[in-house]
């Protein structure tokens, strides 16, 4: 069988605002993993991976508005359709800009890699994709993106099995509300046996931001931890 994206709005009580609704127009092969995130005036993005026009297995996200009316069709993030792109994370700023991260499996020159795209409040590409990750070796896997109130915003990953030394480790680099690099990636957690991976990442506040994951740690071999 195959999946879809489907959505349903709710107001502030949890009663039903509308029936469910269908997201993506492309109805071919299998979508997964939908991100929704709010923007401006309780617009709303949601992305997923998956088929879709164009791609066979890429990054997709569609607009509505405050009402839940589509603001047009899905299209397409990743502009690079070699082999396959998963696992989007998504955050939106209150201006409406918005940026979407994701791993792909053909574009970092060594296996698995962090891209991301900008785009603004009216759905329209800031640039082309970009690379986050800038260390190659080994594996990035599974983005978690957060934007702050100024529109900056703070990408985190796991990478392996080089990262710290041990088989994974939590990395992140920080962007500022241009998308210009706030300096190189780096290592999010301290202790360093064992493994660190799925990461969280929350903006709490200009320039501040909270990372959760999962691995281990000095007070538990196996738990959450943050940073």
């Amino acid at each position: 069988y195959y999946t879809a994206i489907v959505g349903r709005r709710y107001n502030s009580s949890g009663a039903p605002a509308g029936p469910e609704f269908l997201v993506n127009t492309y109805t071919t092969q299998y979508q997964f993993e939908p991100r929704v995130r709010f923007g401006a005036g309780g617009a709303f993005v949601v992305t997923w991976d998956g088929y879709g026009p164009g791609d066979i297995q890429g990054i997709f996200a569609r607009r509505y508005n405050a009402t839940g009316t589509p603001l047009g069709g899905e299209f397409r993030v990743n502009s690079s359709v070699a082999d396959y792109q998963a696992h989007a994370s998504l955050a939106t700023d209150p201006s409406g800009r918005f940026v979407i991260a994701w791993e792909d499996y053909a574009l970092d020159g060594n296996e698995h890699g962090i891209f991301a795209r900008r785009y603004d409040s009216a759905g329209v590409a800031l640039a082309d994709q970009f690379r986050v990750n800038t260390e190659t070796p080994g594996n990035q896997k599974r983005p978690s993106v957060a934007a702050d109130a100024t529109g900056a915003f703070t990408v985190a990953w796991y990478n392996g099995p080089i990262g710290d030394g041990s088989y994974e480790s939590v990395q992140a680099r920080q962007f500022n509300s241009s998308g210009v690099a706030l300096g190189s990636e780096f290592r999010v957690n301290t202790y360093t046996t064992g493994n660190q991976s799925y990461p969280n990442v929350v903006a709490r506040g200009p320039g501040n931001f909270l990372v959760l994951w999962e691995g281990s740690g000095p007070q538990d071999v196996y738990g959450v931890f943050g940073q």
